[in-house]
């Protein structure tokens, strides 16, 4: 009786990361072993790398899991969070590791961490703290500028490193948690017409974003390294036929998708495992984002409830932008595949994430079944 009032965390969406973090790790060692090769690198660099990472996440995602709920709500965890965050981004541009013209990382020995990856969680759990606040009215403008203020500077900081795409993404999580946090009609469209701007105005400055978009409106096998991606995308999806060539069996990731283990990982996946294969793997995440909807229901508070909307507005944008990308609706945009693509802090910090909503899950049985209990005493 005593682990039945714990409460238990969900075990489907644990099972659904499990499955989709291992067919990460595979794929990452299917769509990478080339590139290693002919980097002079060891064929297996790229995987075990992920495989470490992936360990990591699975830890941390156990871990949170398991903290006091009370924990996440706290003011000094949250602000402690916000105040680190500013930090990291802060030294991103003064010590960063510059890697084609962007400066985005921050290198510890052989490890380099990405900042604005945990940018994206702290936001969301920051607005989701302060839209809590029940003395707090978001629908006044004075108020709303204030709640604003950190999530701006974190785009900002973001945006000078630059990073186009998690910039865009960052402006589109904001929008969601204000609009689901019940915001006025008023200020939604403001909101919405002012991330539709400032996502025009970062693409129209950013010549490689202009370039990108011109790869899909007309590509040409000859034309810029863009265009060539979007071809050999499309092209590793096609031949990839009903069940696809099997494991391991790409051609495309022989050199021809330069970002066949991040950016494109989707697209080698298709190929190797086909129709069939993308449907699976499509399906495993729509039923783990409609899980975690559900489980909004089960939130003890307005607090639970925007954090767990907000890491799932997350990775479902994420998802459907990297897969529009590979299909090629989508520019080039660099969103990685949630929990496949390569990328140690994303890996880390989408699982963490995870924990976050499986410890939600674990403290809403928790109070549902007390309440349960409490109703058979009375």
């Amino acid at each position: 009786m005593k682990k039945r009032r714990q409460g238990e965390m969900d075990k489907t969406i644990f099972l659904l990361v499990t499955i989709i973090v291992m067919i990460g790790v595979i794929m990452v060692y299917s769509s990478s072993y080339i590139q290693a090769y002919y980097s002079n690198r060891k064929m297996y660099h790229f995987f075990l790398s992920n495989f470490v990472y992936a360990v990591i996440g699975f830890i941390g995602m156990l871990l949170i899991s398991k903290l006091p709920y009370t924990f996440y709500r706290s003011d000094s965890f949250v602000f402690g969070s916000v105040l680190t965050t500013l930090l990291l981004l802060l030294g991103t541009l003064v010590f960063g590791k510059n890697i084609n013209g962007s400066t985005r990382w921050i290198q510890v020995g052989r490890f380099t961490f990405m900042p604005s990856e945990l940018a994206k969680m702290v936001c969301i759990l920051y607005l989701s703290k302060v839209c809590s606040i029940r003395k707090l009215n978001i629908n006044n403008f004075i108020n709303l500028l204030i709640i604003l203020a950190i999530p701006a500077l974190f785009a900002v900081l973001i945006a000078l490193q630059p990073h186009i795409s998690t910039t865009i993404t960052l402006l589109v999580i904001i929008a969601y948690i204000l609009i689901i946090a019940g915001i006025s009609g008023r200020y939604i469209a403001v909101i919405l017409g002012f991330v539709s701007v400032a996502s025009i105005s970062l693409i129209v400055v950013s010549s490689y974003a202009k370039s990108r978009i011109l790869a899909i409106l007309s590509p040409s096998i000859t034309g810029s390294r863009a265009e060539v991606q979007v071809l050999n995308s499309l092209y590793a999806i096609s031949s990839g036929g009903f069940f696809g060539r099997g494991l391991g069996n790409s051609i495309q990731k022989y050199l021809y998708l330069s970002a066949s283990y991040n950016d494109f990982i989707f697209s080698v996946y298709a190929e190797e495992f086909g129709f069939i294969g993308s449907v699976i793997l499509i399906l495993l995440f729509f039923i783990l984002i409609l899980r975690c909807i559900q489980l909004v229901k089960l939130a003890p508070d307005k607090f639970s409830s925007l954090l767990v909307c907000g890491i799932v507005a997350q990775i479902a944008f994420q998802f459907t932008v990297n897969v529009a990308v590979s299909l090629s609706l989508m520019p080039t945009t660099g969103v990685p595949l949630p929990f496949i693509s390569f990328g140690g802090t994303s890996l880390v910090i989408s699982m963490a994430s995870m924990g976050i909503v499986l410890n939600v899950s674990r403290y809403g049985r928790r109070i549902k079944i007390s309440r349960e209990l409490q109703e058979v005493k009375e």
